[in-house]
């Protein structure tokens, strides 16, 4: 195996691992900021980011 190819690997693994990681803190960010306005909602808003919220912890197996 040459030594670039092995480069490249590396600095493969690093950039999927750095994206993926991205990924997963920003869609936990926009759930805890989505919780945090609920509070200073009307009562119309704060049914739909509710149901938003329901239907994110759906998608998202917990820990």
């Amino acid at each position: 195996m040459p030594l670039w190819l092995f480069a490249l690997v590396i600095f493969g693994g690093l950039l999927l691992f750095g994206i993926a990681y991205d990924v997963l803190t920003k869609r936990k960010r926009s759930s805890e900021e989505i919780q945090t306005s609920i509070k200073n909602a009307s009562p119309s808003e704060q049914v739909y980011k509710e149901t938003f919220l329901d239907n994110t912890n759906e998608r998202i197996p917990p820990h």
